[in-house]
């Protein structure tokens, strides 16, 4: 059953949640290399940045992105409509003794007024939305480089398991063409693209124990297109 704006916030604007968040998804042998495998990826699509360059963290959570994108010193600004998670990310920040920039906003009217970003990331939020498009083109405006995202991919596993996830917070699958041809009549251009996780989440966090078994396995099908996940970079075309 499709989420409102309001319940997909109000899952993640509680305390317990936000003071969870890490421990349930990224502490187990499993956890850890989802995490490293989205950081590596997030990282490497933004490397061709300058050192300075304004980054912008969209829908930050706990801010594994945007203190890992301050640590190569990027001068970011978390995103979030969590005040709960934006705590986490203002006390990680400062027990690291990292710069990083906290705005409360929503991901359809960001908290901006004429500030520009070179680059930005937004992972773990456009697939709970059936209408993501609008908030890409919504993101691209505040964004003059490169955008890397996730979105779900409709020709995998994830399609399997769409009703039990859905249960707690909806999920939103997208085709490659459907993707693609949004981006492409909208006018940006995709500068890279690769899909990740053929195994969804759920097994690595479930069954850790397998992470070394199923990593291998899972890179070659997600190379030949069986990927969970679809991971995009893109930047406005011109």
């Amino acid at each position: 059953m499709k989420s409102s704006d309001a319940e997909i916030k109000s899952i993640y604007q509680r305390e317990d949640v936000a003071g969870g968040y890490d421990q349930k998804r990224f502490l187990n042998a499993g956890g850890q290399y989802i995490n490293q495998l989205e950081l590596n990826f997030v990282s490497d699509q933004l490397s061709s940045l300058p050192k300075a360059s304004r980054v912008m963290d969209i829908a930050t959570g706990t801010g594994r992105f945007a203190l890992t994108l301050s640590s190569k010193g990027f001068a970011v600004t978390a995103v979030d409509g969590s005040p709960e998670m934006l705590k986490q990310v203002e006390e990680k920040a400062a027990s690291m003794g990292q710069e990083v920039t906290c705005k409360e906003g929503d991901v359809r009217n960001l908290p901006f007024e004429s500030e520009r970003f070179d680059g930005a990331c937004c992972f773990r939020l456009l697939w709970h939305y059936d209408d993501w498009q609008a908030i890409v083109s919504h993101l691209m405006e505040y964004c003059d480089g490169p955008f890397v995202f996730d979105l779900m991919n409709q020709r995998s596993l994830r399609k399997l398991i769409k009703p039990f996830a859905d249960k707690v917070a909806y999920q939103s699958l997208t085709s490659e063409k459907e993707a693609e041809s949004f981006l492409d009549q909208n006018g940006y251009e995709i500068l890279h693209k690769e899909q990740a996780f053929a195994f969804p989440y759920i097994v690595y966090l479930k069954l850790p124990f397998l992470t070394a078994l199923l990593a291998p396995i899972d890179r070659w099908l997600s190379r030949v297109g069986f990927g969970t996940m679809l991971y995009y970079t893109i930047r406005k075309k011109g």
